[in-house]
């Protein structure tokens, strides 16, 4: 399975769910809706904590996401993709 993550910044940070200096930030593909309206934003910088295993974004790229799904015909270019679902 491809994963998309390159590392943005090589030295750690301090985690802001468990306060450590564990927190990397890489960069990765987020998927927002379902079905038709699924978009997915690539080369997101994304924050994961190696002691915590928390992942999550900073306010800025929040906002450039939500700016992004309220206007995705101006962000955002259609493509084909392949979808699987795993029985469970």
């Amino acid at each position: 399975m491809k994963t998309n993550r390159r590392l943005h910044s090589p030295k750690s940070e301090t985690c802001s769910f468990c306060g450590e200096r564990k927190a990397r930030l890489i960069r990765k593909n987020h998927t927002y809706g379902a079905g038709n309206e699924m978009i997915v934003i690539e080369n997101v910088p994304t924050w994961v904590c190696d002691n915590c295993h928390e992942v999550y974004i900073s306010g800025e790229v929040s906002h450039a996401i939500d700016e992004v799904l309220a206007h995705p015909d101006q962000h955002a270019i259609k493509r084909s993709v392949s979808v699987a679902t795993l029985a469970t």
